[in-house]
């Protein structure tokens, strides 16, 4: 109430009509954690699923089925049992397979779509903030590349703690084949602990992470080829090769799979491509940083600005480096942990907008205050 001559509120209604374009690595998960907030305020979808991942789409939405054999490929030929058992009403959520070029940008661009909802590469969204710029309406959700750093201060190598260090630092860096946007792959360790650091962490991952055992192919050729030629420069470029080396030229699938050891490099410059790219796969740098503000400042020194991993004993420096960190998403002595309700996101090139619990909000509904006089 506004001095007795007006009630006053907030009403949100449904956006509209959204794209939600979904990337290969976490096919399943990045989907369906789309799918859900969009449903739930209101929204109806257009699924775009990754054309290298399209059958976990696909299976999804054809979930019940009776398996045929053509060609020895089993497939399904139910349509849209799962949604439909859920009470879903025909046509809420739509799925289209494809890929970017012919599909997914023309399906971003469409006017009949009132918002998009993007996980992938920074370049692609780029391409969508361009491609819709006269569509000022255009709701827009881009979650987009990473270059992350991980920060091992020197007490974290204390020897109680040196075995969590090692495995959060391994994990960040190397599950999932480190193709996952949130992936640590710019180590920074305290000079006076970084020889140690590189000695115990080089057999840990040869341990722990085992190709066709904890660790598997890569997602694609086209993405092996991208891997391979940063391997081959950093071989150029004189890096040191703790573990891991330039893999095979390969311009078929004939080894079962595209498979790139984890590779741990030394000794590369900061002006690298192998520190600015982001790589996306099972490929870390490591660096030494003289103090805390060095480390500040070489973990702040990307276009990207997705996560951050800081390992340390010191609580307060655990606030104290954490809350300058670039980055969206902070993990202090952890890694991928999720409180589902926070807001996820990146800051500078790595996307803009926040989805998660209540964040959604914003991107899924539209906002208008009412004035009701008395």
């Amino acid at each position: 109430m506004v001095d007795g001559v007006a009630l006053t509120y907030e009403h949100r209604s449904p956006a509209g009509v959204f794209a939600l374009i979904s990337p290969w690595n976490m096919p399943l998960y990045l989907l369906t954690w789309k799918i859900a907030p969009c449903i739930a305020f209101g929204c109806t979808a257009v699924a775009k699923p990754s054309e290298i991942t399209s059958m976990t789409a696909y299976r999804m939405f054809h979930a019940h089925f009776q398996q045929v054999v053509i060609q020895e490929l089993t497939i399904s030929t139910v349509l849209g049992i799962l949604l439909q058992k859920a009470g879903l009403p025909s046509g809420v959520v739509n799925i289209v397979l494809g890929d970017g070029q012919r599909t997914g940008a023309p399906l971003a661009a469409s006017p009949s779509i009132d918002g998009v909802s993007f996980t992938g590469g920074t370049q692609t969204g780029i391409a969508i903030r361009r491609n819709t710029a006269h569509q000022i309406r255009k709701h827009l959700s881009l979650e987009l590349g990473g270059k992350n750093p991980t920060l091992v201060f020197a007490d974290a190598m204390q020897p109680e703690l040196r075995e969590r260090t090692l495995r959060i630092a391994a994990s960040a860096a190397f599950e999932n084949q480190g193709e996952i946007c949130l992936c640590g792959s710019r180590i920074y360790v305290e000079r006076t602990v970084y020889k140690q650091f590189v000695a115990e962490f080089a057999p840990y991952v040869a341990t722990k992470y085992i190709l066709g055992k904890t660790m598997g192919a890569v997602a694609s050729l086209q993405h092996y080829q991208k891997i391979r030629g940063y391997l081959d420069l950093a071989a150029r470029e004189k890096a040191t090769f703790v573990t891991g080396s330039v893999p095979a030229v390969m311009d078929k699938h004939d080894q079962g799979g595209y498979w790139i050891q984890p590779t741990i490099l030394t000794d590369v410059s900061k002006d690298s491509a192998l520190q600015k790219d982001e790589i996306f796969g099972p490929v870390v740098t490591i660096s030494p940083f003289e103090d805390e503000d060095d480390a500040i400042r070489l973990a702040n020194d990307s276009e990207y600005g997705l996560a951050a991993v800081l390992l340390t004993n010191d609580a307060a420096r655990l606030r104290r480096v954490g809350e300058q960190m670039m980055a969206g998403l902070v993990w202090a002595n952890c890694w991928l942990v999720r409180e589902l309700g926070t807001p996820f996101g990146g800051m500078k090139n790595s996307g803009t907008g926040r989805e998660g619990g209540e964040y959604s909000r914003d991107v899924f509904t539209v906002v208008r205050t009412l004035h009701l006089g008395t």
